[in-house]
């Protein structure tokens, strides 16, 4: 069976720290990357991946559930099974950064994020 793929890169310095979803780049690099959950065309299932999987992967994972109105303590959850250095006070920055969805992925229409992911259950 032959599978046609999309490959979306986001690159991120490690010298910013990702975890500070206040800083501007690292918002910027955020929008950016909901951008493809934002499109009618993304194909799913949908891999979300970075060197360790669990820094940058993490932030994005955290900002899709909290689009999705995903309980904070659950996020904190999840992030914590992740393996390697995991630290509750990483992932609780980022998602204090982020809280306020509405005003923080202002760059991107939340509501079709939320209605493709929500129509993943009838494809």
């Amino acid at each position: 069976m032959d599978y046609e793929l999309d490959y979306f890169h986001f690159p991120m310095t490690n010298k910013i720290e990702k975890y500070n979803t206040a800083l501007k780049e690292v918002r910027v690099w955020l929008n950016e990357i909901l951008s493809v959950f934002e499109d009618t065309a993304t194909v799913y299932p949908v891999l979300i991946h970075c060197l360790s999987g669990k820094d940058r992967t993490g932030i994005v994972v955290a900002a899709l559930l909290l689009i999705l109105g995903v309980e904070e303590t659950v996020i904190e959850e999840e992030y914590l099974l992740s393996e390697g250095d995991v630290q509750l006070n990483w992932i609780r920055l980022a998602i204090q950064g982020m809280r306020n969805v509405d005003d923080y992925f202002n760059r991107i229409n939340l509501e079709k994020i939320r209605n493709n992911i929500a129509n993943l259950n009838s494809v």
